[in-house]
């Protein structure tokens, strides 16, 4: 009796491993193909930013800033975000947000969403999260950005037409 119920216990675990093992979390993730290519190019629009100051949103904006893509591979981006200041806020250098997957979806394209860091030419860190969209020629990206000792992140989003080439 006492090696069944040890044989029962035992069979018990390996189906608990079995079961946990088959729920990966892969079902509900974005299959990731083909988009870079359709995103990829030269982009020119309003970033328009908020932070949170005191409990209150402080929203504001630049023109005329400039976003790159460039595609590593079929699935794969490089997003280049140009420098941009204003009198009031002082400067923003340029930043690089690499090795961003982008999924194909019938034509419209997500760019997967991101945790990023990096540190810009004059070695201020900025790290943050982003994600977007792309269809019909139309950029749309959101993201948080946490640059140089700034207090609080900055929750930009920036919609373009891509620029012909």
């Amino acid at each position: 009796m006492k090696k069944l119920k040890n044989l029962l216990v035992l069979m018990m675990a390996v189906m608990a491993v079995v079961m946990v093992s088959s729920c990966g979390g892969d079902d509900n993730d974005i299959e990731v193909a083909g988009g870079a290519k359709a995103v990829a190019g030269n982009y020119v629009s309003t970033l328009n930013c908020e932070v949170t100051y005191g409990g209150q949103k402080v929203p504001f904006s630049y023109e005329n800033v400039a976003v790159t893509i460039v595609a590593k591979d079929e699935s794969t981006i490089d997003i280049n975000v140009s420098s941009y200041s204003d009198e009031k806020r002082g400067a923003i250098e340029a930043i690089e947000i690499k090795d961003v997957k982008v999924a194909d979806e019938n034509g419209s394209y997500t760019i997967v969403p991101k945790e990023f860091n990096g540190s810009t030419a004059s070695g201020k860190a900025y790290s943050g999260t982003l994600k977007g969209s792309y269809a019909a020629g139309k950029l749309s990206l959101a993201y948080s950005l946490q640059y140089g000792v700034m207090p609080m992140p900055m929750q930009n989003t920036y919609e373009a037409q891509k620029s012909a080439e």
